[in-house]
């Protein structure tokens, strides 16, 4: 149910983004036909930029440990439950 949950928020978010773009890119083409490259090239750039920091590494992190410590999480439970279950 979260790996459904987190694909249809990225899939929501990736179908906006293109939206935004197109009209973003329409808008600048009305203005000049030689802005929407340049320009939407750049926000490229910005974006790979944000997403190469430090700071948003860190911050995906979590969620990788998060996952692997719900797993630990359920192997503790199993041990501590097994051994009281298998007394009559």
């Amino acid at each position: 149910a979260e790996q459904g949950r987190a694909l249809g928020t990225n899939q929501s978010l990736q179908t906006g983004a293109e939206g935004a773009s197109g009209l973003a890119g329409g808008g600048l083409a009305a203005i000049s036909t030689a802005l929407p490259l340049p320009v939407m090239g750049a926000l490229a750039l910005l974006g790979s930029a944000l997403l190469a920091r430090p700071a948003a590494r860190a911050a995906a992190a979590p969620a990788a440990a998060q996952a692997g410590t719900r797993a630990g999480a359920r192997t503790r439970r199993e041990n501590v439950i097994a051994p009281s279950s298998s007394e009559p």
